[in-house]
């Protein structure tokens, strides 16, 4: 049995998705001209999932009551301090980092809560070959390869 999918659209193009009873995660894609310059995912409320699910797409709005530009440009600005220094065996995409340990394989990623948070799971090789790639964001991967049962509080790192 799989678990339901919610997908909901925004004004601007960005997604809001939940699958089963996992967070629902708003996935950030860049704007021209704008501040949001970088693929993000952040981690939604559950009152603002249910505003958008009743039909609040207008990212202003959700901006003005939520103040959900807030967490999206703190989430950009801890993202763009990154240095980017990939190796053999540690490869930074857009938006995750894929590693090797040995012979198994990860991906993680940042998830915008307070006091930060990361969140890591097991990948198989082909999985992290496709990562390497360079040419997939975070959601692009999850949904090319069923990840989002993965994308749990489980997998949470501190």
């Amino acid at each position: 049995m799989s678990a339901e999918i919610s997908e909901y659209y925004l004004d601007n193009g960005w997604v809001a998705k939940k699958v089963g009873e996992n967070i629902a995660m708003l996935y950030v894609t860049p704007i021209e001209n704008s501040f949001f310059r970088s693929y993000l995912e952040v981690p939604l409320t559950k009152e603002e999932f249910e505003a958008i699910s009743r039909g609040q797409t207008n990212t202003r709005e959700l901006f003005a009551k939520f103040n959900l530009h807030v967490r999206i440009i703190n989430l950009n600005s801890q993202v763009s301090e990154l240095k980017v220094n990939n190796s053999d065996d540690k490869f930074y995409g857009r938006g995750f980092i894929a590693f090797q340990e040995g012979d198994r394989y990860y991906l993680k990623y940042q998830l915008a809560v307070q006091g930060g948070c990361s969140r890591r799971f097991e990948i198989s090789k082909k999985i992290y070959e496709d990562a390497r790639t360079g040419n997939k964001t975070t959601k692009e991967l999850f949904d090319k390869w069923g990840l989002h049962k993965y994308d749990n509080p489980s997998n949470d790192m501190e």
